[in-house]
């Protein structure tokens, strides 16, 4: 769609992962602080790769003697070795001496195994990559210690305590790293954790890992029984989708791979080593299929290598566990009671013990946004860590068991539809009463809202009908194919589909199968044109069905941004045949696609008059799906046209509807524009709410995550941190650009651009600006109020020097801009942007005037944000004029509007200029009890330990330590630290 531009290192920047560099940063923080630590974590969680990171940032500690390190690797069968893991520490302190030399590296370090052999599987995750290296054998001078020792006893025991304790002792300070602490042998452990005791952590420190997703027994016994803990988090959305960007992934996988894995670091880094190989290659087609171009839209299947290491973890803990876990997994559920009755009696301690092995999750730790289509277990006090798990789980249950465990689960399920599913997935032939109960609990599943069940439910119960019996089969393959599309999931749209186009459906059946493999898509424009081809020819002279595929047309056109001349046309031509089709619904819908695209062409007056015919047509918006509906793009109107409380009273009568119908798209769709609403009329705590919840459902239900990342990146912009709003902006256009997505591409654009403004990075916000510019111009959009980008993008050349493009810019948008009420928000942006002209100028005379007006208008209007932006402006063009006081009146109505808006990037802005005005050090800035924090912090207090010690909560620490940094112009506890030192 378009090269790289120069603003493409910053996308990059910006977008970059901070998820294992933060793992690491907590890490070595609460080392710091306490000298010992131990790390915990499941099966291939990273705990290794964490302690290798630590060990190579703990030998320099602020110019003191450097820290030697010492490794004990044990392995599993290594507690019945007598001392083995003693042996392996004297070999390592001999062969690198107690004193001077250099810190051993972590690939020197010694095994602890008395026999060769493969390791643990997650002593080889290396998020970047690496891998852990060799190991080498214990020395013979170290076997020679322990070799006249035939069995321990008290004397041994005494003997080599003190001479243990002696070594640490003397010498420089030394860091003792356990990895594998769960198959320490009992007398090595014994010896270890006497001398831990004995020698202070400052001459001893300590990392050691031991495999556990609570408390850790042996780790805690060894450094003295309350130790500081770590437990490694696994990989987040964000840093999955950086980690998927970082090696060519498409950003759309990410939510795929993300909840495949669970964001298990070794599954994750399988898919960074092998996954790579299955990423399209830009530019290429996909391979035919019938008919051509239907793969679109399809999550990736993950490589081999992640299911063996998924069954690798799952084999980690007993036979019978497993077996309970294959019936929760082929269930859907952990629910103990089903469970029991299905027959695993031992269910409870079953799920316990695993658990304790991190293969399940409390359920209350569920993401938020899975809710919508999941099926809730009654009681069910735990859930799968990953779908990698659950997967394994099923796959390894045998034809015949499998069949006797559905036959079981349908005997106990509770309710009608779980009870159904499982009756038709032991069912191995067609069988009419089976798949007609099938086809009635898909019915009881869509009216709760469940649609990706009601979709399975239906594939199911057209696969029971018998072959004799065509017609009903392909009518409930037609039915699964438009809940599945309603519901996003596009491989069970592709499964439907394909059935109706193999098995020769109607005509009216194969369009709306390719209609629904296009819906289902979202906004991947790639794959549509051929579907939309293919359907066209297929609907030939039908009005309606040619209705449907002009509307999915302009739709199309209208993501892609290319031509919305275009997609006003196919608009027009389906508003015209649904009419020929007296088909209401149908027209309403093309009524409000083409009032749509006439507002993006600028013609305000005729969208309007369309769009009340729409109206007229009374279809209620859950017949079109909210989205669709002339009513959600009147609330869209008065979103562009600046009107705050009016589109928020209509959104939030649509919601009801969204919630009801449970169709992800929909309350995607209308959260979004929530957040867009609550962040401009200053009510930005709710507009970050709105915005993290149409990210988790976008992620649960595998939606585009390019509109949600835009979303979220300027609620951040509004309310959050500029650091978070330039990672979403970035994501989110390189999303948008994979998908052919130009509208949301721009989106994503404005809001990069305008936080790099914001920041101080003008070159870098010119360059994104611009090619807003050359995106809208290429599109032909010409109603500005769509995106309100104009503003920021003349400060953005101005402040960069480019003051032809500002120039032209203003001159282009005074001919474009009238006095229509919908530009009146624009016209205070740009008027803003012409008071920064004249400020930069030297004439601060007539900037403070236009500055003046602008405020006026956004106070008018119900805008405090950008009502605050104009006055944080006014203040600069005041103290140029060395009016001191005028500027610090400014700075304060600014602040003012700013906190009461939650607005805090902005209140950062603000406190950083009022301090710089009355020149005080950022430590007279702060009250005692917040500079008494601060100093905590500065020295590496996590806020836990910082409550403690102040006797005051956590929350009361977030609080007051969110006002430092509003005072101090600050975002990181690093940051905090320089501050403070100057």
């Amino acid at each position: 769609m378009r090269g790289r531009t120069s603003v493409d290192g910053e996308f990059e920047e910006c977008g970059a992962g901070d998820g294992w560099a933060a793992v690491v940063r907590g890490a070595a923080s609460l080392l710091r602080r306490h000298g010992r630590l131990a790390v915990t974590g499941p099966w291939g969680a990273g705990k290794s790769t964490l302690l290798e990171a630590l060990a190579e940032r703990s030998p320099v500690q602020e110019g003191v003697t450097p820290r030697r390190c010492l490794w004990v690797t044990a392995q599993e069968g290594d507690a019945d070795v007598c001392y083995g893991a003693l042996v392996q520490l004297l070999s390592a302190a001999e062969a690198n001496g107690c004193e001077g030399g250099t810190p051993p590296r972590p690939q020197d370090r010694a095994s602890a195994s008395a026999s060769a052999g493969a390791g643990d599987p997650e002593l080889e995750v290396d998020p970047s990559g690496g891998s852990s290296g060799s190991r080498r054998p214990p020395t013979t001078a170290a076997v020679q210690l322990l070799r006249h020792i035939e069995a321990p006893s008290p004397s041994h025991r005494l003997t080599l305590r003190l001479a243990l304790t002696r070594m640490f002792s003397e010498g420089p300070p030394l860091l003792l790293v356990i990895d594998g602490a769960q198959w320490l042998d009992p007398d090595s452990a014994d010896l270890i954790g006497y001398a831990l005791r004995t020698v202070p952590p400052a001459q001893l420190g300590a990392l050691v890992a031991e495999r556990t997703s609570g408390r850790p027994p042996v780790a805690a016994a060894l450094l003295g029984g309350h130790p500081a803990v770590f437990p490694v988090p696994p990989a987040d959305l964000t840093e999955t989708a950086a980690t998927c960007a970082r090696i060519g992934l498409p950003v759309r996988w990410a939510a795929a791979v993300h909840r495949h894995g669970g964001g298990h670091r070794a599954l994750l880094d399988a898919w960074v080593r092998h996954g790579s190989a299955r990423a399209p290659t830009p530019g290429a087609t996909a391979a035919p299929a019938v008919p051509s171009g239907m793969t679109v839209g399809l999550s990736p299947a993950p490589p081999r290598q992640v299911r063996e290491l998924a069954a690798a973890w799952l084999a980690s803990v007993p036979s019978d566990v497993v077996e309970t876990l294959q019936v929760a997994a082929l269930a859907g559920t952990c629910d103990v009671d089903l469970l029991r009755h299905s027959g695993r009696r031992r269910a409870e301690d079953h799920l316990s013990h695993a658990f304790d092995a991190g293969l399940l999750l409390a359920d209350q730790d569920r993401d938020r946004g899975q809710g919508q289509g999941q099926a809730q277990a009654h009681g069910a006090p735990y859930r799968f860590a990953a779908t990698a798990l659950a997967d394994a789980a099923a796959a390894t249950v045998s034809h015949d068991r499998r069949t006797a465990i559905h036959r079981a689960l349908a005997a106990c399920s509770h309710g009608p539809v779980a009870r159904a599913l499982h009756a038709a997935l032991a069912q191995e032939t067609p069988a009419p009463v089976v798949a007609e109960e099938t086809a009635y609990a898909a019915t009881l599943a869509h009216a709760a809202g469940e649609r990706p069940r009601a979709a399975q439910l239906l594939l199911l119960a057209a696969r029971l009908t018998p072959a004799d019996r065509p017609r009903l089969r392909l009518e409930r393959f037609a039915a699964a194919a438009e809940q599945a599309a309603a519901a996003g999931s596009a491989a069970l749209t592709r499964r439907a589909a394909d059935r109706i186009m193999a098995e020769h459906g109607t005509r009216a059946q194969r369009v709306h199968a390719l209609l629904a493999v296009v819906d289902a898509t979202g906004q991947d424009t790639a794959g549509a044109r051929p579907l939309l081809a293919t359907a066209r020819r297929i609907a030939a002279d039908d009005p309606e069905l040619l209705a449907a595929v002009e509307l999915r047309a302009a739709v199309q056109a209208n993501i892609s941004g290319e031509d919305h001349a275009g997609a006003l046309h196919h608009a027009e031509a389906a508003a015209a045949l649904a009419v020929r089709a007296r088909n209401s619904p149908l027209e309403a819908a093309a009524l409000t696609m083409t009032a749509r695209m006439r507002r993006v062409l600028g013609r305000v007056d005729a969208a309007a008059t369309v769009l009340d015919r729409a109206l007229s047509l009374a279809v209620p918006p859950a017949r079109l799906g909210v989205r669709n509906s002339p009513q959600y793009l009147a609330a869209r109107h008065a979103v562009f046209d600046a009107r705050p409380a009016e589109a928020r009273t209509l959104l939030l009568q649509l919601l009801p509807v969204a919630e009801e119908s449970g169709e992800p798209e929909d309350l995607v769709d209308l959260w979004r524009s929530l957040a867009e609403v609550d962040a401009g009329r200053g009510a930005c705590g709710d507009a970050l709410r709105w915005a993290d919840r149409a990210v988790d459902l976008t992620a649960a239900a595998g939606l585009s995550p390019g509109p949600a990342w835009y979303t979220a990146a300027l609620a951040q912009a509004c309310g959050g941190r500029h650091d978070r709003a330039l990672h979403f902006a970035a994501h989110a256009v390189r999303a948008s650009r994979e998908e052919e997505d130009a509208l949301h591409t721009a989106r994503g654009l404005w809001v990069l651009g305008a936080t790099l403004l914001h920041t101080g990075r003008v070159e870098s916000a010119a360059a994104a600006l611009a090619e807003v510019a050359e995106l809208e111009s290429r599109s032909g959009a010409a109603d500005p109020t769509v995106l309100r980008w104009q503003g920021d993008a003349v400060e953005a050349f101005a402040l960069s020097g480019r003051t032809r493009e500002a120039q032209g810019l203003l001159e282009t948008m005074q001919e474009r801009v009238g006095p229509h009420p919908a530009h009146a928000a624009l016209r205070a942006s740009l008027t803003r942007a012409r008071a920064l002209r004249h400020h930069l100028d030297g004439a601060g005379d007539e900037a403070a005037e236009l500055l003046t007006d602008a405020a006026e208008v956004f106070a008018r209007l119900g805008l405090p944000v950008e009502e605050g932006r104009t006055h944080l402006l006014r203040g600069r063009v005041e103290r140029r004029r060395r009016r001191a006081a005028a500027a610090r009146a400014a700075w304060e109505t600014a602040r003012s509007l700013f906190a009461d808006a939650e607005a805090h990037p902005w209140s950062v802005l603000a406190e950083d200029h009022l301090s710089h005005l009355t020149g005080r050090a950022p430590g007279q800035l702060l009250t005692e009890h917040e500079l008494r924090l601060a100093e905590l912090v500065r020295t590496g207090a996590t806020n836990q330990e910082a409550a403690q010690q102040m006797f005051i909560s956590v929350k009361t620490v977030e609080t007051v330590l969110s006002r430092v940094y509003r005072k101090l112009g600050i975002r990181s506890r690093t940051q905090l630290a320089a501050a403070l030192t100057a």
